[in-house]
């Protein structure tokens, strides 16, 4: 299986499409023989009892504690926590997370390495992720992500700006998503803090000059 987002086309480019859908070719031919059965008529399949949809539930139900580690041992489905494709399961959903903060929190997760490090910022998203249920969409997971940072004040204090930083970029989201306004104070100049975080720098200590600032739905 193959996709590609429009946005990302421009990076990859057509000749980088083609070399995938080419490796895809050689991988399909690996498929074992006994996979392909030319000629073979599809069966009739009735429709699913009460008593199938009650198993699936039960079986997707003891997949998703396993993914999150909150399955009890034993039945309904023993032996599922050893199954190597859990692991990649579990990998998958939290890329996808980590895919969705970086994206709609851009300049917070950006502080949140420059000032903390890569080991300590995995290890706090980890405990998110650990206490915090995934969301579908981005904006209710950055939601989610501004209210578990706010109950930090030992690390909102410890990271210069990001008490400010978070509160704009969760304004920003709080005004897409519940049509809320904000009022956002910085201590320092936001153009200047948001212009080092762009180059990739931890913003210096800058001359305290108090302004605010409205985020309006």
């Amino acid at each position: 299986m193959f996709e590609l987002l429009p946005e990302h086309f421009d990076t990859v480019g057509i000749d980088g499409v083609s070399e995938q859908v080419a490796q895809l070719s050689e991988l399909w031919r690996l498929r074992s023989p006994a996979l392909a059965r030319p000629g073979s008529t599809t069966s009739h399949v009735g429709e699913p009892t009460a008593e199938d949809l009650d198993a699936v539930r039960a079986w997707e139900t003891s997949l998703y504690d396993v993914i999150v580690g909150s399955a009890p041992p034993g039945p309904p489905h023993p032996g599922l926590e050893d199954d190597p494709g859990v692991p990649v399961y579990r990998e998958l959903v939290m890329d996808f997370r980590r895919g969705h903060l970086a994206q709609a929190m851009h300049y917070t997760m950006t502080l949140l390495l420059i000032g903390l490090g890569r080991q300590n910022t995995s290890e706090l998203l980890d405990t998110y992720f650990s206490q915090w249920p995934a969301q579908m969409y981005r904006a209710l997971e950055v939601e989610s992500f501004a209210r578990f940072l706010t109950q930090r004040s030992e690390l909102l204090d410890r990271v210069r700006y990001l008490r400010e930083v978070l509160s704009y970029e969760h304004a920003l989201i709080r005004a897409t998503v519940l049509g809320e306004d904000s009022q956002i104070e910085w201590t320092a100049d936001p153009t200047s803090i948001l212009h080092a975080l762009d180059r990739g720098h931890l913003p210096p200590s800058l001359p305290v000059v108090p302004s605010s600032m409205l985020v309006s739905a």
